[in-house]
């Protein structure tokens, strides 16, 4: 892992090229009941002729009729070595927690391949495929280490410059305990105001399917968000 990160690092000699991405959500609701939801992201990501850096993360806080309801965050960072048009390589190290998942602290990390499955002017495909190692601390104290697999398929559909509607599918197979298989569904559409600004409707569904004594095994976030482009 340490000398996929090195062989980036040295393999290009060009300009790099910074990009960043940020996004605010804020959902608030009242009346029968009281509901605010506060949603922040970024990633920041650094393109080296054939290789690329990501930093990011994200943090979710919300309150129902002044109570705790949500609270999970998450910190990654990650590298990409393209081998051709259609295949890189990738590798990722992430810290993450969910306090209403169960999940105190969770670290995945990731190593395996990128491949674009089909791409026209308007549509991509692509798809992931990695061995996941994963040390986990539960809130209830227990810390367990698992082998997975991830398998994820995205596909981007882009009206015009300004519409844009991405979908994402995530399976995480467990080798070590093979009931307790994961599994993400996300849609997000992107409405441009601007080179710079744009409107996001997002949707998404998670399951655990061995979740923490306590938690369910579902998860639903609708969130509307302005991301910042630089």
């Amino acid at each position: 892992m340490k000398k996929l990160l090195l062989i980036c690092l040295l393999s290009s000699n060009a300009m790099a090229t910074f990009t960043n991405e940020s996004e605010l959500s804020l959902v608030n609701t009242s009346g029968n009941s009281n509901v605010e939801n506060y949603i922040g992201k970024t990633k920041s990501k650094i393109e080296l002729e054939s290789n690329s850096f990501q930093l990011g993360g994200h943090y979710t806080y919300g309150t129902a009729d002044k109570n705790l309801s949500a609270r999970d965050w998450d910190i990654f960072a990650g590298a990409d070595h393209k081998l051709s048009e259609k295949v890189s390589l990738t590798f990722l190290e992430q810290v993450e927690g969910n306090k209403f998942a169960g999940i105190k602290i969770r670290y995945n990390t990731d190593l395996g391949a990128k491949v674009s499955l089909f791409k026209t002017e308007k549509n991509n495909i692509d798809s992931e495929l990695a061995y996941r190692y994963t040390v986990e601390e539960n809130t209830l104290d227990i810390t367990d280490h698992f082998n997975k697999a991830l398998l994820a398929l995205g596909h981007t559909y882009e009206h015009s410059k300004a519409l844009k509607v991405e979908s994402r599918l995530e399976y995480v197979a467990n080798f070590t305990t093979s009931e307790d298989w994961e599994m993400k569904v996300k849609t997000s559409l992107y409405n441009a105001i601007n080179s710079s600004f744009s409107l996001k409707l997002s949707y998404e569904w998670a399951k655990d399917n061995l979740p923490v004594t306590g938690a369910t095994p579902y998860d639903r976030k609708f969130t509307t968000g302005l991301i910042a482009k630089f």
